[in-house]
């Protein structure tokens, strides 16, 4: 019962994120970043989660690529990005990684991104 009641927070937290991407694309805190720093900037965000996860050196590979290709994104401003972060979500949970986890990243990464600014 717990878990399911997190995934729901999760599930309606992830979706205020993707929300706040689509109605104000020119807050993105990543926008127009060099693409190296924006991947480590993400990377950085994401990484103590993943420690804290405890995955396989196969899952952490998977959520760097996941990350590297949600950090080409994130650097745009278009008013469109919910909807590449959703096919980019689709294409990953395909390729085997969990929605559940990949939602937690992008939920971190915005957490994290939005802090520091």
């Amino acid at each position: 019962m717990e878990i399911r009641a997190k995934t729901k927070s999760l599930k309606r937290y992830f979706e205020a994120v993707l929300t706040e991407l689509a109605e104000k694309p020119e807050d993105n805190p990543f926008a127009l970043i060099e693409q190296s720093e924006c991947e480590n900037r993400c990377w950085q965000a994401v990484l103590p989660v993943i420690n804290l996860l405890g995955l396989s050196l196969v899952r952490q590979n998977q959520c760097r690529w996941f990350i590297r290709e949600l950090a080409r994104l994130l650097r745009t401003n278009s008013p469109f990005l919910s909807q590449h972060i959703r096919f980019c979500l689709k294409k990953w949970q395909n390729l085997g990684l969990e929605m559940e986890l990949m939602q937690l990243l992008v939920c971190e990464l915005y957490q994290a991104a939005k802090g520091k600014e």
